[in-house]
């Protein structure tokens, strides 16, 4: 049992430890996880922190301890699943990728959300069967925006990252604002209705996305630098884009499909992704969104959608990016080959392999689970 003092200072511990994560300070994270463990070994907390700021190594008696909790059967469902995933990283670190796999998929049928992945199949349907009509955009306004989306995994926060490596361009990070502001008007979240909308409409909800935004970045916005908004679930309202954002740029992050849903399935995303804890869902999920992107894509101005490979972004990067800045109307700066010396604080589950800087090998470490993948469910092609 703890003290109330002890509970007090795990609580600061984790939030402290958070903070220093998303500045990308892991040294600072695993020292605060070690204070951790010294109140209580088998902080959960501890674990998801120190487990997840760097790698771990078969002699670190904070792995051994992970692993030696076992599949956790007595343990209640959410904390289960959560030891589930962090076992899973850390055998995958040791190089045991079969045990890894094993561990990733018990993690995923210990958690199974709740979500009706029929329900999402047929909503995207019925979308794609009656579109938003087509029709003028609003006027260009500064702040500039940058969308980065695509499917969660597929590259969005290292593009993010060496594009804001550019001094006229800041990060806003991963924000909810443009589908809030879509979905506000009249209550009515639905595509087919936001082009029948007044253009006072459209500026209201123009101006409802800058105020969701972090200030600080929109003062800077309006100064001339530009912002970079990424999420990568801005795929569902992506249409609005062009419409609210005429001068905006779209990057839509590909990357190959069965790397992106194993990356998806092996990290617990908690809620938001359910699709993610089935992977035959999470194949079907990126096909939906691909439909998705393909449709919006034709709303776009000529050159403002961009298809951009993840492959390409860490095997070819400036000449992948450099395009882009010119857009912008941007120099190519050498900072953008040096990503992880940005500033940008990063909330993301990509954070820590982000900071290791540009490196083509991550586009192929998923490879060593293919054979794994592809037996367990029948994948072809």
């Amino acid at each position: 049992m703890h003290s109330q003092s002890d509970y007090n200072r795990l609580n600061l511990l984790s939030r402290r430890a958070e903070e220093v994560m998303n500045q990308g300070d892991f040294d600072a994270a695993r020292r605060f996880a070690t204070e951790m463990f010294s109140l209580d070994p088998n902080n959960l907390a501890g674990f998801l922190v120190y487990t997840n700021s760097g790698r771990m190594s078969a002699d670190d008696p904070v792995t051994q301890r992970l692993l030696a909790i076992g599949d956790g059967k007595a343990l209640d469902r959410p904390i289960r699943t959560m030891i589930l995933f962090l076992q899973g990283k850390a055998l995958d670190d040791l190089g045991d990728h079969k045990a890894a796999f094993d561990k990733f998929v018990l993690a995923n049928s210990t958690y199974r959300g709740q979500t009706d992945h029929k329900a999402t199949r047929k909503r995207v349907t019925q979308v794609l069967r009656n579109p938003p009509a087509h029709r003028d955009p609003l006027p260009p306004t500064k702040p500039r925006m940058v969308f980065v989306l695509g499917m969660p995994r597929s590259g969005t926060s290292l593009t993010t990252q060496i594009l804001s490596a550019h001094s006229g361009i800041v990060s806003v990070g991963e924000q909810t604002s443009l589908a809030l502001a879509v979905n506000k008007p009249r209550g009515i979240p639905n595509p087919q209705t936001v082009a029948a909308f007044a253009t006072a409409d459209l500026e209201q909800m123009r101006q409802d996305y800058f105020k969701r935004l972090p200030q600080d970045a929109v003062a800077q916005g309006l100064e001339g630098k530009i912002l970079v908004d990424k999420l990568p679930g801005n795929y569902w309202s992506a249409f609005a884009i062009p419409i609210l954002f005429p001068d905006a740029l779209i990057i839509h992050s590909h990357r190959d499909k069965l790397a992106s849903c194993w990356s998806c399935f092996r990290n617990h995303f908690g809620t938001g992704h359910d699709y993610a804890y089935d992977f035959k869902d999470t194949l079907s999920q990126y096909d939906l969104h691909l439909k998705l992107c393909e449709t919006w894509k034709t709303y776009a101005a000529p050159g403002q959608w961009i298809d951009m490979q993840f492959e390409d972004v860490v095997g070819r990067t400036r000449e992948t990016i450099e395009p882009v800045l010119n857009k912008l109307g941007l120099d190519w700066e050498e900072a953008c080959l040096n990503p992880s010396a940005a500033k940008t604080e990063m909330n993301t589950i990509s954070r820590w392999q982000v900071r290791q800087g540009i490196k083509p090998s991550i586009a192929q470490a998923w490879k060593v689970y293919e054979p794994l993948i592809r037996a367990k469910w029948n994948v072809r092609g």
